[in-house]
């Protein structure tokens, strides 16, 4: 394979040279006038060269046509295919380069689309995991507002308690009252008969402060339950304050999730539209590459083109030769008659010569 820098042109050129010398091209020869290329590389185009020059010769022969024609022909038409050879190299390059570049482009939104895509999962997933944790809140908060509810109903109860403890004490007092202003008029009462019911009276008197001592003791267990009870509705009523600030805490996190949620939302639409965006140019590029392919297919149907008219060429270079062929027989025949002519014409000058002496 040849190497860049030297091309059958420059060693043609030098074998050219070497000719007109009247120097036999060699290898060692060119390679001190192009100044570059090894055996590997000037070998090859010498023996093409050679193969031209033979070639040309032999057409030259065989067509009467001057050997110089024919070669010139022949470089001109290898000028016209290494031009064409480099035109279509370097468009070839041009497209080749384009199509890496596009692919490298398409792979870049290949992968900006994954990781968009990617994204978009990962917000889903998010999105999924919000939502049930705002489910998971509201179900706490509905328990919490049912547990409310139930020690409001409690508090509610303990207070009807109270409320029946507090009528009942009083009832005690008032039985109380009773008792000591019926121990009165039994004492007003008994004044006259206290002799003679002095021992019924005493039994009486026991039997009272018995009784008394009973409802004092029972007024002290009510005041006891009383005092528990407030205990009770003191500790509730501490729980429900506990629950209600649990509560609020509960409604500032859920509108904090439901802030973060909404912008989640929000940077989930945006990154919708940029994904929207990218599939856009990435259409786009789509088009562009299928543009560049149109463009090769015409490049090539160019190709095709140049190659009939590379064919039509050597068609009009062989009906030159036909016409040089036939030009060769004309010029023959030309020569007999010019031949021919001459002789006659001698012969009419040996006539002339011989009729001026017969007159003379």
């Amino acid at each position: 394979m040849s190497r860049p820098g030297i091309t059958y042109q420059d060693i043609a050129n030098a074998a050219d040279v070497l000719k007109t010398q009247g120097t036999n091209p060699t290898i060692e020869a060119i390679r001190k006038i192009t100044g570059t290329g090894s055996n590997g590389t000037i070998g090859p185009h010498l023996r093409r060269w050679k193969e031209i020059q033979s070639d040309s010769h032999r057409i030259a022969f065989k067509d009467h046509l001057p050997e110089q024609l024919v070669l010139l022909m022949k470089e001109l038409w290898g000028q016209v295919i290494i031009q064409s050879e480099t035109k279509v190299s370097a468009i070839e390059e041009t497209h080749q380069k384009t199509m890496e570049e596009l692919q490298q482009e398409l792979d870049k939104y290949k992968a900006n689309n994954q990781r968009w895509q990617n994204l978009f999962n990962q917000w889903q997933q998010e999105k999924s995991r919000l939502i049930n944790d705002k489910l998971s809140l509201e179900s706490a908060i509905s328990e919490l507002q049912k547990n409310i509810s139930a020690s409001e109903n409690k508090q509610d109860t303990l207070s009807q308690r109270v409320t029946e403890k507090q009528e009942r004490i009083l009832e005690l007092h008032r039985l109380h009252s009773q008792v000591q202003a019926n121990l009165e008029h039994y004492r007003e009462s008994a004044r006259e008969q206290r002799l003679m019911e002095q021992h019924r009276y005493e039994q009486q008197e026991q039997q009272l402060q018995q009784t008394i001592k009973q409802l004092q003791q029972r007024i002290m267990s009510l005041d006891q339950d009383n005092s528990n009870l407030k205990q009770q509705y003191e500790k509730i009523t501490f729980e429900k304050n506990s629950i209600q600030l649990e509560h609020e805490k509960t409604n500032d996190q859920l509108n904090i999730l439901e802030a973060n949620y909404s912008r989640l939302e929000s940077e989930l639409n945006e990154n919708i539209h940029a994904k929207d965006h990218w599939q856009l140019q990435y259409r786009t590029v789509e088009q562009k590459l299928n543009e560049q392919i149109d463009s090769l297919i015409n490049l090539r149907a160019q190709i095709a083109s140049s190659t009939q008219q590379q064919m039509s060429l050597e068609k009009q270079l062989q009906e030159l030769i036909d016409q040089n062929k036939i030009l060769g027989l004309d010029k023959w025949d030309l020569a007999q008659e010019k031949a021919q002519l001459e002789g006659q014409n001698k012969q009419l000058q040996l006539m002339l010569k011989k009729q001026v002496m017969a007159s003379g």
